[in-house]
C-alpha cells in the first residue's frame, strides 16, 4: 500500500492530480485545508483495511480504539457535489463558510408567561382575601368596641388621617358602652389638637417662620408687626430677611417696613445672622423673613443649616397650608425636621376643603398650634390658636358635613384602613 500527499487550489485541481498519478482506483484516506489557503489530500494505492485497522490500533495503544470511518475512492468524492463540485453559484465564494442556525428566543424562567399569568392570579387572590380578612376584622371590632369603633368613623368623616385617628382612640380610655362617638371624638380632638398659650407667645421676642413657598409666611409676619406695632409703635419692630432668590419675594416687606419706618436687615450667612440680631437688639419684636423651602429643593441642605443659626435664639414656626394636600404637608414637616420647629402655624383656613389633612399633621407629629390665619385682613383675620380652639375643631367638623365630602366614607373604606394596617398616605 502507497500513501502519498497531495497539495492543490482547489478540490477539482487536486482530484485532477490524483487521477492522473494513481488512477481512479486511489483510496482518499483524508482531507483537509493547507496552511496556503488551499486543498490537501492524503491518498492510497492498494488499500488493505485490515493493513490499515491494524496500524490504528497500534497508534491508539488499545483494542477498544475507535474504527476508523472508512476510506472513499476518489469516485466517490466526484459524485459528492459538496466535496468535489468546486464550482460555486455565481458571485458566491469558492468555500463557504456554514452558517449556524439561530437560536429560538430564550425567555428567562420567572417571565415565562404561564408563570407571570399564574402569579397575577396568586397575586389576585391575595388581595381578595385580605379584603375579605380586613372586612372580617372590621365587622369584629364593632362588635367588640362599637365605641371605639365609631369614634374611628366620626374622625374619618372629617378627613382625619387613619394613622392620626387610630393614634388617639388606642390611647382612649375607657369609655361607657352608650356613650356618644360624637362627642368622643370632639374631646379627643380637643386633647391632641393641642395650642399654645397666649402669654408664653408673648414672651417671645425672636420669631421666625419657616415653610413652603407661597404659604404666606411674610403676610404673617406683617400682620404680626401691625398688631405689635399697635400697642407699642413702630420703633419697636424689626426685620431680618434671610437670603431669597425668588425675583419680588421681598417687595412686600420692604414696601410695609418703608410705610411703617422699621428697619429691614439682610443675611446672607450665619455670621450675617448674628449680626443683624445684635443690629436689633434694642428691638422688642424680631421678626424673621425666610425663604420657601420645598422637600426636594437642591440647596435643601444649605437653607437648613443657614437657618440651624437660629437655633436657640428664635421661636421656629412651621407655616402650614390649610388648602394644601395633607402628603404634601407631612413630605414637608419631615423635611424641615431638622430645625426642630416646635409650634405650627396654619394658614389660608378659608380657603381648605377640609381640616382633617393639616390636623392629622400637627397630632402625627405632636405639633402645638400657635396662630391661625382665616383670611387676607392684616389684624382682624390672624388669631392665636389658643382663642380660636374650638373654632378650628368645628369649622373642620362644618367642612365635612357638606353634601358631597371629599372622602367617601363607608364599611369598605374602614374595612381597609383600619381593618389591617395600614401606614397614611
Amino acid at each position: 500500500m502507497r500513501i502519498k500527499r497531495y497539495v492543490a487550489a482547489t478540490m477539482r485541481e487536486v482530484l485532477a492530480q490524483v487521477r492522473e498519478e494513481q488512477g481512479p482506483d486511489a483510496v482518499i484516506l483524508s482531507n483537509r485545508r493547507s496552511e496556503g489557503g488551499g486543498v490537501e489530500l492524503i491518498t492510497a494505492i492498494d488499500y488493505d483495511d485490515a493493513l490499515m485497522d491494524q496500524a490504528v490500533r497500534a497508534v491508539h495503544g488499545t483494542a477498544d480504539a475507535p474504527e476508523p470511518d472508512g476510506a472513499r475512492t476518489t469516485d466517490d468524492y466526484e459524485s459528492d457535489r459538496y466535496a468535489v463540485d468546486a464550482r460555486p453559484p455565481f458571485g458566491a465564494p469558492a468555500y463557504a463558510e456554514p452558517v449556524a442556525a439561530p437560536e429560538p428566543p430564550r425567555v428567562v424562567w420567572s417571565q415565562d408567561p404561564g408563570l407571570v399569568a399564574m402569579r397575577r392570579e396568586v397575586e389576585s387572590l391575595r388581595e381578595l382575601l385580605e379584603q375579605q380578612l380586613a372586612a372580617l376584622s372590621w365587622n369584629d371590632r364593632l362588635r367588640r368596641e362599637p365605641v371605639h369603633a365609631r369614634v374611628l368613623l366620626e374622625l374619618t368623616k372629617i378627613g382625619v388621617a387613619p394613622d392620626a385617628a387610630r393614634l388617639m382612640v388606642d390611647r382612649m380610655a375607657t369609655v361607657a358602652a352608650d356613650a356618644d362617638p360624637g362627642r368622643v371624638a370632639l374631646a379627643l380632638l380637643m386633647k391632641y389638637v393641642a395650642v399654645v398659650d397666649e402669654a408664653e407667645l408673648a414672651r417671645q421676642r425672636v420669631t421666625t417662620i419657616v415653610g413652603g413657598t407661597g404659604v404666606g409666611k411674610t403676610t404673617t409676619l406683617v400682620k404680626l408687626a401691625t398688631r405689635h406695632a399697635q400697642k407699642h409703635g413702630a420703633k419697636s419692630v424689626g426685620f431680618i430677611s434671610i437670603a431669597e432668590e425668588r425675583i419680588g419675594a421681598r417687595d412686600e416687606l420692604v414696601a410695609f417696613c418703608r410705610l411703617i419706618d422699621a428697619p429691614l436687615v439682610r443675611a446672607e450667612s450665619a455670621r450675617g445672622v448674628s449680626a443683624a440680631l445684635e443690629q436689633l437688639k434694642d428691638r422688642s419684636l424680631v421678626l424673621v423673613d425666610t425663604p420657601g423651602i420645598g422637600p426636594r429643593d437642591p440647596k435643601l441642605e444649605e437653607r437648613l443649616t443657614l437657618l440651624k443659626s437660629l437655633s436657640g435664639r428664635s421661636q421656629m414656626l412651621l407655616a402650614l397650608a390649610a388648602n394644601a394636600d395633607q402628603g404634601a404637608l407631612e413630605e414637608l414637616t419631615s423635611a424641615l425636621r431638622p430645625l426642630k420647629c416646635t409650634r405650627a402655624l396654619l394658614t389660608k383656613t378659608d380657603e381648605a376643603a377640609t381640616l382633617g389633612g393639616p390636623l392629622s399633621v400637627l397630632i402625627r407629629h405632636a405639633l402645638p398650634l400657635a396662630y391661625l390665619s382665616t383670611g387676607q385682613g392684616l389684624i382682624e383675620d390672624l388669631h392665636t390658636a389658643a382663642s380660636r380652639r374650638i373654632w378650628i375643631i368645628k369649622q373642620a367638623y362644618a367642612l365635612a358635613s357638606r353634601d358631597a365630602p371629599l372622602i367617601p366614607v363607608d364599611d369598605n373604606y374602614m374595612a381597609e384602613h383600619f381593618g389591617r394596617q395600614a401606614k397614611h398616605a
